[in-house]
């Protein structure tokens, strides 16, 4: 098992990713309550109230900001502990140039970029070998590809790039769910012994969701759902999200969840290395 100091300097990248992610997920529950109002109409043609969003507030730039330095820093920590592992290999002596944890877009390509990482080759000495055979074999295990056990590890990967050509990536709302019919509502309740009233009108709609088709990115004037009329709630709830928006790159998926799920992903790889004794 590595030293506690060790440890600690490889987990400080992670850490500050937290940091940045806990101050992204504080600044959206302060700027939500107001960014996305919702209204309804009732459409006499088909007889159903419909709910829409009556405007769209930009995400702020800092957001953006923020979550990219999240990205960056969770980045870092990868090519921290690969640097770490060349460390112990080579008791120090390097060499660590181009050095980087291998992430690909493929397993034919990651092999590569783990050789790359594995063999330092120079005109004077021939082939050196920067990093061991154990570690050699455990970062393979991770599969940090397109399609591998360590996928998500590319998607950050591929998060950094953008990053570095443009702040982050286009973020927006949606909401991937919405409250359920009364008549639903009701049958959950009698199912879980919730008749005598405990949860207000507002609560309710807040605590039964079912899943809701809008469109994405949300804009305003987007429709987020209809109900016949003689079975709208007068409590409708429609939960938002800031998510992803790029292209090819976790389109729609959560960012602050996301975020969080990467973190975790490399203080397990982290601790695996270190069960694994390649920490020193």
């Amino acid at each position: 098992m590595a030293e506690q100091k060790t440890l600690n300097r490889l987990r400080s990248k992670i850490e500050r990713a937290e940091h940045h992610i806990l101050d992204l997920q504080e600044r959206w529950v302060d700027f939500i309550p107001d960014a996305y109002p919702v209204k309804s109409k009732d459409d006499p043609q088909s007889g159903e109230r419909v709910w829409y969003l009556a405007y769209a507030k930009p995400i702020p730039n800092d957001f953006r900001a923020i979550a990219g330095d999240a990205v960056h820093n969770l980045r870092c920590a990868l090519d921290h502990i690969c640097h770490h592992l060349a460390v112990i290999a080579t008791s120090g002596a390097g060499p660590f140039d181009g050095l980087y944890f291998p992430i690909a877009k493929n397993a034919h390509i990651f092999r590569e970029r783990l050789k790359a990482a594995e063999e330092y080759k120079t005109v004077a000495d021939g082939i050196i070998k920067r990093l061991g055979p154990d570690a050699v074999k455990a970062i393979a295990r991770l599969e940090p590809y397109d399609g591998g056990g360590g996928a998500i590890l590319y998607h950050l990967h591929q998060l950094d790039i953008l990053d570095k050509h443009r702040l982050l990536l286009t973020v927006r709302g949606r909401n991937p769910t919405q409250t359920m019919p009364p008549g639903k509502i009701a049958s959950y309740k009698r199912a879980l012994g919730m008749e005598d009233g405990r949860l207000t009108a507002r609560e309710e709609a807040v605590a039964f969701q079912t899943e809701s088709f809008s469109p994405f990115p949300l804009k305003a004037g987007d429709e987020l759902g209809r109900r016949p009329m003689s079975k709208a709630d007068q409590e409708m709830y429609f939960p938002f999200v800031m998510a992803f928006g790029e292209p090819g790159v976790l389109k729609g998926k959560a960012v602050i969840p996301t975020l969080y799920q990467m973190s975790q992903f490399i203080r397990h790889v982290l601790r695996t290395f270190d069960r694994k004794g390649l920490l020193g």
